[in-house]
């Protein structure tokens, strides 16, 4: 299922795992569907301070520092 919905969204990320769960809604007066995912990836190293990311240390929290 995961390749079908990726294809149909043109999605080509492969950390990008979509969820058996469809969600009809409205919105507005619109009718649009929404897919549940999860994304994957795994960081290497921190990227602010470059520590290597040995047995899940590292968890990456969506937010990005600008310096």
């Amino acid at each position: 299922m995961n390749y079908f919905i990726s294809k149909t969204l043109g999605i080509e990320d492969p950390n990008i795992i979509f969820d058996n769960k469809l969600r009809e809604t409205e919105y507005k007066g619109q009718r649009f569907k929404c897919y549940y995912a999860k994304v994957t990836y795994m960081p290497n190293c921190c990227e602010s301070c470059d520590v290597c990311n040995t047995n899940y240390t590292i968890v990456k929290m969506g937010l990005k520092f600008l310096g």
